[in-house]
């Protein structure tokens, strides 16, 4: 019977046992719910206060300011389109609708007419006159439009403006058509792709001097790029540049047009450097021409202040700056 007893006591003692585990369990549990639902209230109070004082506030000061971005894109454009209406516009206005009118009436007043009119005096013409307009009109066409360069270069028009050139003397008239003839050659040197040597052309350090970039040819105007001529067809066109910057080397603008072509020609023209590179003459003599101009400028600079021209450019600087690019011709020749 005593067995029995103890038995029954273990039993008891053990279901009590389980039962105290089960609610603790059960008490385990629902504390932690309990808990877990406090931190994730508190935390969605926190949230919804973040996105309430700091997220909604940014939100509205980035509206706000592309609100403000568009409205003012809106007035500067009503700006813009108001002062386009000006007097001074409209009249530029009627003036190009009128010069497009007249162009399709008239033929004869395209760049490209006017250039093989003037491409074609040029080879026909050997009055002074009639060769000065020729050179003008070239001189503008050149200015704007490549195909005119092009043109100018594939009708052997250098040849002729170097025998003008050579023909020219110091007479005012002469003067004239040189500097239009000069500033012309200086026009088709700019255009890229125009020089047919300029894919090895390297830039000169010259400040006032912009030379023609011949990087990033485009693939697809390699062969258009490949039938261009030369620039120079003869070693006597490279001498004829140093006798006018030796011959004209107190007329600042002929020399630093000179100069220009020259240092064009010697970083674009594979030709032209080739030709330097042979002739001795012609580097001792370019030596020779920038080391006594530089000793002038430095002797005016000391003695007098000289005047500015009525174009507003300083002379002396640019002819420091072609003395400067001369120099950097013959440093490449050596």
């Amino acid at each position: 019977m005593s067995v029995k007893v103890v038995e029954l006591k273990r039993q008891v003692y053990a279901m009590n046992l389980n039962i105290e585990a089960k609610s603790a369990l059960i008490l385990q549990r629902f504390w932690r719910n309990t808990f877990f639902k406090l931190q994730r209230g508190r935390a969605t109070v926190q949230i919804c206060k973040w996105v309430y004082y700091i997220v909604l506030p940014s939100q509205r000061k980035l509206k706000f300011k592309r609100g403000v971005s568009g409205f003012q894109k809106l007035w500067r454009g009503h700006k813009l389109r108001c002062s386009m209406y000006t007097k001074k516009v409209v009249r530029m206005r009627r003036r190009i609708q009128e010069a497009n009118r007249q162009a399709r009436e008239n033929p004869h007043l395209r760049l490209g007419v006017k250039t093989s009119a003037a491409l074609k005096t040029l080879k026909e013409s050997t009055r002074l006159s009639t060769v000065l307009r020729a050179c003008l009109s070239l001189e503008l066409s050149t200015t704007y439009s490549k195909r005119c360069c092009e043109a100018f270069l594939n009708s052997d028009a250098p040849s002729v403006l170097f025998n003008f050139i050579r023909s020219c003397n110091r007479s005012a008239p002469h003067l004239e058509l040189l500097k239009h003839a000069l500033t012309t050659l200086i026009n088709v040197t700019k255009w890229k792709n125009v020089i047919v040597s300029g894919r090895d052309a390297s830039p000169v350090n010259c400040p006032l001097i912009s030379l023609p970039s011949f990087s990033n040819i485009e693939s697809k105007n390699q062969e258009e790029y490949d039938s261009l001529p030369c620039m120079m067809r003869t070693e006597q066109d490279v001498d004829l540049l140093v006798d006018l910057l030796q011959m004209y080397r107190d007329k600042e603008s002929i020399f630093i047009s000179a100069s220009i072509l020259l240092i064009h020609l010697a970083h674009g023209d594979s030709f032209a450097k080739e030709a330097l590179v042979a002739s001795e003459t012609a580097c001792r003599r370019l030596k020779s021409i920038t080391k006594i101009l530089k000793r002038k400028l430095k002797m005016e600079r000391l003695t007098s202040t000289r005047k500015k021209p009525q174009h507003g450019i300083d002379t002396n600087l640019a002819m420091s700056a072609a003395l400067e690019g001369l120099e950097g011709v013959i440093q490449g020749l050596w």
